[in-house]
């Protein structure tokens, strides 16, 4: 049973021994009031304690609060030493640098679609693994290759990608001959033997001139494995692989290029290389990248906060990058609550995502979480509403959580999280107070985004003059464009328009020009102007129209029924 009391209790007797993982998790819950109540002050105490101590969940927690100004005082210079560090770390683990991380999923995208792209995947797998079994090189080679970098739901077994890849290359499949000849140099799952890997190698560049084995056997010709030390014979090979546009072709001429080793030291091209590599997600390249930005070198001038943003995406692709797939195990297998804790951990080291996800779960899922998360904030809320239920705390109290979440993401140019801010000012949800100016600016920044919603909800507000001003033709335009920017969105907005039309001949008359000048091309002047009655204002238009919409629905619907 979820007990945060009971969890910060233990954290802070392991804390008292030096633990600085138990000190990042007291700062995270005396940040999050969870367990005790919000003291960002005594948190910050606690993340630098931890951070001197190496935790890197604590390093990257206070690298994002100096990057966004969350609880101190922006500094781009205190955040790039904190994500430096962070960053530094994912370099230094090779299993982070050599294989990149997999999509993590947005659960209202999920939801909505209806997909799961554990499950799909774990059918992709199983397809190719039948074809495998059957024979088929291009499956064996697929499969030797996830087995020989784990991921996507297959666990890393070098002996199984050797007894698949040695299949796909017998069959004269030249990338699987390429990675048959990475597991003989590095004595992954077979004896080391760099004779074996360079005649692999050599074979794989016939063959097809795999740009993984032109790089590889030009690493090769540079360090002297298996092959006379030749630095220019390693550039010659390097750079056909980085013209095939091969992300590690590409990152390797770059170092080339950066030394000068087998070429002359070149560091515009270097960073061109660099720039290459890292726009494909090559971590190492983006890690370069970084400091060149930051000192300003090959010609690139000096940026802070260029520099930062490079090193925060290459320190979210470290290990601390496990909370986000751990959280998405989780909440699929039903903890919700230990899937929002993780996504609220990762949201404070700076994971879009994980802070869209947090918003999502609290705003969406509040009703399945733990009161854990909640207890003090509805307890405060009782205090000034005591006239309140339960259920009405509790929903203060979710959406209250949310819009923590929703105003971080939307700083990273998140479009649901504008969107959803734009929802929260409309309707005036949790402590805020109904704002349709505001709102009209969120759903604006979303509009331009191309988000559909949003641009339908702008064209809503301009028909009645909502935080927008009054103006029928550009609601109708910005209707227009919904549409267009989501199929799906067609027959509402054809509805709507049904709607829009009925409201503006309510306001404005019968717009005889438009029929006459379409058709006919007659003046409208010889029409009278056409008054509304006054039992019409007592109407309630409203509900007409959603009775009327209402109807034409169960209409198409029955004749759907019958075409099926």
């Amino acid at each position: 049973e979820l007990n945060f009391t009971k969890a910060y209790e233990n954290f802070e007797m392991a804390a008292t021994y030096g633990s600085p993982t138990a000190q990042g998790y007291m700062a995270f819950m005396l940040d999050n009031g969870k367990g005790v109540p919000v003291n960002h002050a005594q948190a910050l105490l606690y993340y630098s304690f931890a951070a001197a101590g190496g935790d890197l969940f604590a390093i990257q927690v206070l690298g994002n609060k100096y990057r966004v100004g969350d609880g101190v005082a922006a500094d781009c210079h205190v955040a790039v030493d904190y994500f430096s560090q962070a960053s530094t770390a994912v370099i230094e683990d090779e299993s982070s640098v050599t294989q990149l991380p997999e999509p993590t999923p947005r659960l209202a995208h999920e939801y909505l679609t209806g997909r799961n792209i554990e499950e799909e995947e774990e059918d992709v797998i199983e397809y190719y693994r039948y074809h495998a079994g059957a024979g088929d090189p291009q499956a064996q080679g697929v499969i030797g290759q996830l087995y020989y970098q784990g991921g996507h739901g297959v666990e890393q077994d070098f002996e199984l990608a050797h007894h698949y890849l040695g299949q796909a290359a017998q069959a004269g499949n030249a990338e699987a001959m390429g990675h048959l000849a990475v597991l003989h140099a590095q004595g992954l799952g077979v004896e080391q033997d760099n004779a074996t890997a360079v005649k692999l190698y050599q074979q794989a560049i016939e063959k097809a001139e795999s740009p993984l084995a032109l790089t590889n056997l030009g690493i090769m010709h540079l360090e002297g494995q298996g092959v006379p030390k030749d630095p220019a014979k390693a550039f010659q090979l390097i750079e056909r692989a980085a013209k095939k546009n091969n992300i590690d072709g590409q990152y390797n001429l770059a170092v080339l290029y950066y030394n000068g080793w087998g070429t002359p030291l070149n560091l515009k091209k270097a960073r061109e290389l660099f720039t290459k590599a890292g726009s494909q997600g090559h971590v190492v390249a983006i890690y370069h990248l970084a400091y060149m930005h930051l000192y300003g070198m090959a010609g690139v001038s000096a940026s802070c906060p260029a520099a930062l943003r490079l090193m925060k995406r290459v320190a979210e692709r470290g290990q601390m990058s496990d909370l986000m797939y751990d959280a998405h195990d989780s909440y699929t297998d039903g903890f919700v609550d230990d899937a929002l804790i993780r996504y609220e951990m990762a949201s404070e080291m700076g994971f879009e995502i994980a802070q869209s996800n947090a918003a999502w779960l609290y705003d969406m899922m509040g009703d399945t979480l733990s009161t854990e998360h909640f207890a003090p904030l509805m307890h405060a809320f009782r205090r000034t509403h005591p006239e309140a239920t339960e259920e009405e705390a509790l929903l203060y109290a979710r959406r209250t959580r949310a819009l923590r979440f929703l105003y971080a993401a939307s700083q990273q140019h998140s479009v649901e999280a504008h969107l959803r801010l734009g929802d929260y000012y409309y309707y005036g949800y949790g402590p805020l107070k109904v704002d349709h100016v505001i709102a009209a600016s969120y759903y604006r920044r979303a509009s331009e985004m191309r988000n559909a919603q949003a641009t339908f909800n702008l064209g809503y507000m301009h028909e009645h003059g909502e935080g927008l001003a009054k103006d029928f033709f550009l609601a109708k335009r910005y209707y227009d464009q919904s549409a267009a920017m989501n199929p799906d969105a067609t027959v509402p907005v054809q509805l709507m328009l049904i709607a829009w039309l009925a409201h503006y001949i309510y306001e404005k008359g019968v717009p005889f020009e438009w029929i006459l000048e379409a058709d006919w091309g007659l003046s409208a002047a010889r029409l009278p102007e056409w008054t509304p009655p006054a039992w019409l204002a007592t109407v309630q238009w409203d509900s007409v129209v959603i009775v009327f919409l209402s109807g034409l629905l169960a209409v198409l619907f029955l004749i759907r029924q019958r075409l099926h």
